[in-house]
């Protein structure tokens, strides 16, 4: 069973490709949450097939509480 990696990310299109380019091949689930984002972050994240849970509140609190309710 893999590990849920929660990647809280605003507005970090230019870093999460090779974030999660980096944790391919690995026994991880990443788990990306974009909060208060207004660039493209979501979109890259979901190409990469990755769970993306999306957060319209800019902070990590926010961003990690809705993957904390996602996981159980």
């Amino acid at each position: 069973m893999p590990t849920p990696i929660l990647i809280a990310a605003r507005n970090e299109a230019n870093s999460i490709s090779q974030t999660l380019s980096a944790l391919q091949g690995s026994d991880v689930e990443p788990i990306v949450i974009p909060n208060g984002c207004i660039d493209n972050t979501a979109d890259i994240a979901r190409n990469f097939g990755v769970t993306v849970l999306e957060c319209s509140e800019e902070g990590k609190v926010a961003a990690l509480q809705i993957a904390i309710s996602y996981l159980g």
